[in-house]
């Protein structure tokens, strides 16, 4: 295992975390719910030196050479409905952003509904999964992928990524940037448990839509005007109307 992740158990469990940390695994969404399954209580965190079967939204697949990325999954054990763990992954992309936002100089934003990017290029992303039974949330597993020290991606998505070592990073330590991600957002998950509609605000500095024109799913386009408390896009469409995405993909324009 690489030498950045080598003490990270120790670092996570004086912190407050359970935590395994691999060399490899297929996906840690994968192997924090097992986890969950077995009893693992909140904040439990796995980490891969490499993955080989991550995911992202829409079962997109998730590159994680070994050594390269922060591939990082945590177990929530939380009382919100099921209504609101979309918000989730704004939460824990604006812990992500804080901590490249650190590392980096230029201006890093969190794009709705899960990513993390610099300029127009994705640098990080955030997939969210809850075990729900009926309204009943039992565990959230909150998967979280950083670009470390990628220099060169797969040409299908080349154009559109980019990482901490391609943006002039000097601090690639990902054991760091994990126990900073984790910092952040405990902190924030506390604060928007107890008020939601504050997230709207806190993400309106580093909304990577706001104000800019987008096309939804359907086809139809306007200009995005932030998010609703239960983590809809707000959009104001060319003919005066409001829509509110709440899944799906945005495009902006």
């Amino acid at each position: 295992m690489e030498r950045d992740l080598a003490a990270l158990v120790q670092i996570l469990e004086r912190m407050g975390h359970d935590a395994r940390v691999l060399d490899s695994t297929g996906s840690t969404n994968d192997d924090a719910r097992r986890w969950a399954i077995e009893g693992a209580r909140t904040g439990s965190v796995v980490v891969a030196d490499a993955q080989t079967a991550g995911r992202g939204r829409h079962g997109r697949s998730w590159s994680s050479p070994k050594g390269e990325s922060l591939a990082m999954s945590i177990v929530l054990r939380t009382d919100v409905s099921a209504a609101r763990l979309p918000p989730m992954a704004i939460v824990a992309g604006l812990a992500v952003r804080e901590a490249i936002a650190a590392r980096v100089k230029q201006s890093v934003q969190v794009k709705w509904p899960n990513d993390v990017v610099i300029g127009k290029k994705k640098i990080a992303g955030v997939l969210v999964e809850g075990a729900i039974f009926g309204s009943r949330v039992d565990h959230v597993i909150v998967g979280i992928g950083v670009n470390v020290k990628t220099t060169h991606f797969p040409d299908e998505i080349a154009s559109t990524a980019t990482s901490l070592a391609l943006e002039g990073a000097q601090a690639l330590d990902r054991g760091k940037l994990a126990a900073d991600v984790l910092r952040d957002f405990d902190v924030r998950l506390m604060k928007w448990v107890a008020d939601p509609s504050s997230l709207g605000a806190t993400l309106a500095p580093h909304d990577a839509l706001l104000d800019a024109r987008v096309r939804l799913d359907d086809g139809r386009r306007g200009v995005a005007s932030g998010i609703e408390d239960d983590g809809r896009l707000r959009v104001r469409l060319d003919d005066g109307s409001i829509a509110r995405a709440i899944a799906g993909e945005v495009v902006r324009e």
